[in-house]
This record gives structure tokens, C-alpha cells and sequence, in this order.
């Protein structure tokens, strides 16, 4: 008769002769992993007369399954909240300056005749005959915001328009019609 095939409790050993399984693991993998499941099976392979080696060949191959199950619901139970959550990086909704990234936006308010280049990086730079003004942009509604060190805040019409598109407003400070044409690639102002 095997050691402990009366009660289920099969000790298996490393090549040293140690218990592959100890401390409280010892009696709590058994029972989770056996399950109703393997006593049944224990029960009727004893009842069919199997010798020992089978009968420890079939609880372990039982346990096996089992502790892959486990395992495998353990390791969804941790991957499930950290897939539902959205990638942080992913934006919200769609750049509204997209259209703008790569092209050109002409401006044009009476005798004043300027280009300028936006950047994903909310940065933008005009050119007006041969100089170069930098500043920072941002979208506050439906108006692109544009200061540049020296000059006023800008705020006007434009988000959301795409290559090839022209439209009208105003200047804020002067009330004078400005026209914006976002037109496809980097223009030079000569």
C-alpha cells in the first residue's frame, strides 16, 4: 500500500528527497487542487485495484490541470483591470490642429502679409518679410490661441480646418477682416 494513499495526501520529492511542496502550501495546494474532482477519481481508481504509481500518476496530473486553471484565472483576474483601463498617452479626440501640422497658413489683414507653421509640440513660428517670430499655441473652443514674446494674444477661427480651405474673422484688437488660407506644404513668404 502506498504512504498516505489512504488519506490522499501522496508526498512527492525532489532528487534530494525533500517534499517538493511545505509549510502551509503543503496542506493548502492538495485540497484546492484535488478538488471533489480527484477524490472521486481516488476513489474509484482505488476501488479498480491501481497500484500507487498510477494512483500518484493520476492525483499529479490532476493537479497540474488544476493549477494551471488557477493560475491562469489568478493571472486574468491581474491583466483584466490593466487592459480595461485607456492608455494614457492615447489622446481623448482628434488633434484639432491636425490639418495644420506640415502645411502652411497664410494670413493676410491689410497691409500685413505673414506665414505660419505649427507644431504638434504647441509651438508655431511666423515668418513676415525674411524675419522669424516664435511663440507657443493652444485650442480654447473653436479658436487656435497663438502669443509670441513682444506681441499681443491672438485668438481666432481655424480648428479643425484642413488643407486647402480659406475663411474670414477678425482681428481682436483692431476689428480690421483678417483672411486665413491653410494651404498644403511648407511655403517660403519671397
Amino acid at each position: 500500500m502506498c504512504e498516505g494513499a489512504a488519506n490522499g495526501d501522496f508526498r512527492e520529492t525532489s532528487q534530494l528527497g525533500e517534499p517538493t511542496l511545505s509549510g502551509p502550501w503543503e496542506r493548502l495546494l492538495p485540497g484546492l487542487l484535488v478538488g471533489s474532482v480527484g477524490r472521486n477519481n481516488r476513489d474509484v481508481l482505488a476501488a479498480e485495484g491501481a497500484d500507487c504509481a498510477q494512483r500518484r500518476a493520476h492525483e499529479g496530473g490532476l493537479m497540474t490541470r488544476k493549477l494551471i486553471l488557477v493560475l491562469s484565472g489568478v493571472a486574468l483576474a491581474c491583466a483584466s483591470p490593466c487592459l480595461a483601463q485607456p492608455d494614457a498617452n492615447a489622446p481623448s479626440e482628434p488633434d484639432p490642429l491636425a490639418g495644420f501640422y506640415g502645411n502652411t497658413l497664410r494670413i493676410a489683414v491689410q497691409d500685413y502679409r505673414g506665414l505660419r507653421f505649427f507644431e504638434p509640440d504647441h509651438t508655431y513660428h511666423d515668418r513676415v518679410r525674411g524675419q522669424v517670430f516664435r511663440g507657443s499655441w493652444a485650442v480654447e473652443g473653436d479658436r487656435i490661441c497663438t502669443q509670441s514674446p513682444g506681441f499681443n494674444r491672438f485668438c481666432n477661427l481655424g480648428v479643425g480646418k484642413t488643407p486647402g480651405e480659406t475663411w474670414l474673422d477678425h482681428d481682436p484688437y483692431t476689428g480690421n477682416k483678417v483672411t486665413f488660407a491653410l494651404t498644403p506644404g511648407r511655403q517660403d513668404d519671397r
